[in-house]
């Protein structure tokens, strides 16, 4: 028997006769369902290819795409939600003229996202995503699923972070590494908005948190992991985005905005529309207070990555953190 696991990215999770008929035209006989329309575990008989089983679904939902879901095979006794971390769904909708468009497309411009968090060590921000298909109206969005992750790469402006090891966590739990290659278990943690890891180890890695994004789970943060000391990390939803060229990819450490930026709050709201158009300048908030320009060469650092005593009381950091504030689903 095996088991798989479908999250929710852009659509909700399909209904049970679905999962059903596609995992049949798969070569698998589905047996038992859990979970809702955030994420459910599939259990089943049968062997079969878990792209395959992927592809099938997406020919049954009209409109659904690769982006659609997170769909992995995971072990038959782990429960639907231990991967889910909380499913809630966020999106920036980017209104873009077609002058701009073309221009920007003309010259290899790219759109360039990063996640805000609060850490207690002394941590560096990360690109993101880097999105080179925009259009008129480009969504950006992501979903509250984590992974916490360990890697030998050095935090150097302009270097990559690859991780060795990476694990789906959700808020509330830590990562213990025990193996000497930042290898180890996630368990449950002390701090019910963050994510921890706690080194058992005499190694020195980097770590930090991934989040999902536009269908993929990226790397956001990266903080030094000291020998038997821990790390404990809240997302924040709160977004930079900028326009930018250069070979800049996803997972570079990036201490300063290479362009105008601008830094969108979503606590407080899943959902933000902005508009960027060259002949005005590029970013428009229409005076929005939950929206806020930066110049190039902006320190990214203070913006992107708080120490607790910064933000005490923000919406969606960790009571572990700051002694007050819930998560941002708690709110």
């Amino acid at each position: 028997m095996g088991a798989l696991i479908i999250e929710r990215n852009r659509k909700s999770v399909p209904g049970g006769d679905t999962i059903s008929e596609a995992m049949t035209l798969s070569g698998g006989t589905v047996t038992e369902i859990e979970g809702d329309s955030k994420a459910k575990r599939v259990r089943y008989t049968g062997t079969i290819s878990t792209t395959v089983f992927e592809n099938r679904l997406e020919d049954l939902v009209p409109g659904s795409d690769k982006h659609s879901w997170t769909i992995s095979e995971m072990g038959d006794e782990m429960p639907a939600d231990a991967y889910a971390g909380g499913g809630s769904l966020y999106e920036v909708a980017i209104n873009i003229p077609r002058k701009t468009v073309e221009t920007l497309g003309e010259n290899d411009y790219n759109l360039y996202g990063f996640k805000a968090v609060v850490g207690d060590g002394k941590g560096s921000p990360v690109v993101w995503f880097k999105y080179g298909d925009y259009s008129s109206l480009t969504v950006v969005d992501w979903t509250e699923q984590y992974e916490a992750y360990t890697s030998k790469s050095k935090i150097i402006p302009g270097g990559t972070i690859v991780s060795s090891s990476s694990y789906p966590a959700r808020l509330g739990q830590t990562l213990e590494v025990t193996g000497e290659q930042g290898t180890g278990d996630v368990v449950s943690g002390d701090a019910p908005g963050a994510i921890g890891i706690q080194s058992m180890v005499t190694g020195q890695f980097t770590c930090g948190i991934a989040q999902t994004v536009l269908g993929k789970t990226r790397t956001l943060c990266a903080f030094p992991l000291l020998p038997t000391f821990n790390v404990t990390i809240a997302p924040i939803q709160k977004v930079l985005l900028m326009f930018a060229t250069g070979t800049v990819n996803t997972g570079t450490v990036l201490m300063n905005a290479t362009s105008r930026c601008i830094m969108i709050d979503l606590t407080t709201a899943n959902q933000r529309e902005i508009t960027f158009d060259l002949d005005k300048g590029g970013w428009v908030t229409g005076g929005a207070s939950w929206a806020q320009v930066y110049p190039p060469k902006t320190d990214l650092v203070p913006l992107l990555v708080d120490r607790p005593s910064q933000v005490a009381g923000a919406r969606g950091v960790g009571r572990s953190l700051i002694g007050t504030g819930t998560h941002a689903l708690d709110s």
